[in-house]
């Protein structure tokens, strides 16, 4: 059961990432008017429309690629949306954001040695920005690499110690360690920033099934229920915890941890 346990983990991390975009923005104000066409709108394919409008009668304007390049991230179109930020980079080669963006878009493509190239160069020009150290960690947690995933987690944190989200990735990553007592207490730090977080809550209850701690996981997972009542995967991992719950506490442990 473990691999079922943490597929859903993982999942819940994917679902995490892909909800963070746009991630991040760099208007100028002297085209303030001529951006506010492509990115006040409020759905993607709008963007996209007033965007493409903008780099038709402004071809060298950086943000209108970027904030396209957004739109089609927000789509899941990664493919187009690097296109964008490779038309960003060329007309402003040092932007940071874009860069990030860019390695956003290469994460989500499953290309991870470009991403983390990207996050390398934004955390270069911009060291403070605790968001390419969080995306440059779930890149490095995306290829195994766990204790450079939580480095970064770490220095995310460091630079905005309210960052929820870096302690649920940081969370994520402990627990693919199987370090179930570093996890919680990170998912612990997320629900004590955001009461009303229900990845938080999920993520916390996996782990206590893996942990065995299937009282403690039925809590989380109604917890989730009450903050999203049609959350089907809650309702799901409730049913299985509660029916692990009267089964014998040894041989789940021998079976959580690989019967050594």
């Amino acid at each position: 059961m473990k691999e079922e346990f943490f597929a859903a983990v993982l999942v819940l991390a994917a679902i995490l990432s892909a909800a963070a975009v746009p991630v991040y923005a760099s208007p100028n104000d002297d085209i303030k008017e001529v951006i506010n066409q492509c990115y006040k709108a409020t759905d993607s394919d709008t963007i996209i429309r007033s965007c493409s409008v903008v780099i038709q009668s402004s071809p060298n304007n950086s943000d209108a690629y970027n904030y396209r390049g957004l739109a089609y991230a927000d789509k899941r179109d990664y493919g187009l949306a690097i296109q964008d930020y490779d038309m960003a980079l060329k007309l402003k080669p040092n932007d940071e954001a874009v860069i990030a963006n860019r390695g956003y878009a290469y994460k989500q493509k499953g290309e991870f040695d470009k991403a983390i190239q990207d996050f390398d160069r934004a955390i270069e020009l911009k060291p403070n920005c605790a968001r390419a150290f969080v995306d440059r960690g779930s890149a490095f947690r995306s290829k195994g690499n766990f204790d450079r995933a939580i480095t970064d987690y770490d220095r995310a944190i460091l630079l905005n110690p309210s960052y929820t989200v870096a302690f649920i990735n940081r969370g994520n990553a402990w627990a693919d360690k199987r370090e179930g007592d570093m996890a919680t207490r990170d998912y612990d730090r997320a629900i004590k920033l955001e009461p009303n977080n229900a990845l938080a809550f999920s993520n916390r209850g996996l782990t206590y099934q893996q942990m065995c701690k299937f009282d403690l996981a039925v809590q989380d997972f109604d917890q989730v229920l009450r903050l999203e009542p049609n959350n089907a995967q809650a309702i799901s991992n409730r049913d299985l915890a509660s029916r692990k719950g009267g089964g014998d506490k040894y041989m789940c442990w021998l079976e959580m941890n690989g019967g050594k």
